[in-house]
């Protein structure tokens, strides 16, 4: 079941993990500012903490209408998503939700599945999501308008 809150709160909740544990130190600890300046919309900057076990994502972004709402899901990957600055809804819904399912592409860990019902979850500069194999996530979606999004999406393997 995905968690939500502050990165306080989420070491505190996160279940015994030592990648996952240690993801949340990561962001608890990088320099943002830094990292942030190595990124623009459509050019990221991945930083490995552990090889292909635990890496981060940092992405510069628009937010979208939530028209142009797209559930992903991963089998690989837990995500952290976190907000350093804008702010975005993101669609949670369980795997019991999905009404198509969609090719699951294995090089990327990803599938493209439709859900019938989902909550949406307003994340707040400062605040993240642990997303894990069994929730269906849709990020990046406008709480109003479009907005600039400062996000770190950390990669943590099963």
């Amino acid at each position: 079941m995905a968690l939500f809150g502050t990165l306080d709160v989420l070491a505190a909740q996160a279940p015994e993990h030592a990648l996952l544990k240690e993801g949340i130190r990561f962001l608890q600890t990088v320099n943002m500012t830094d990292m942030f300046a190595l990124t623009s919309p459509g050019n990221n900057h991945k930083v490995e903490i552990k090889g292909k076990e635990l890496f981060a994502i940092f992405q510069t972004y628009d937010s979208k209408p939530l028209s142009g709402l797209k559930f992903e899901g991963h089998k690989k990957y837990i995500d952290i998503q976190f907000i350093y600055s804008g702010e975005e809804f993101i669609g949670v819904a369980g795997l019991g939700q999905i009404s198509e399912n969609a090719e699951y592409n294995d090089e990327k860990d990803i599938h493209l599945s439709k859900v019938e019902k989902y909550s949406n979850w307003m994340i707040l500069p400062g605040e993240a999501a642990i997303l894990f194999p069994e929730d269906m996530h849709a990020p990046g979606m406008a709480i109003d308008q479009p907005t600039r999004i400062q996000k770190v999406v950390v990669k943590v393997a099963v």
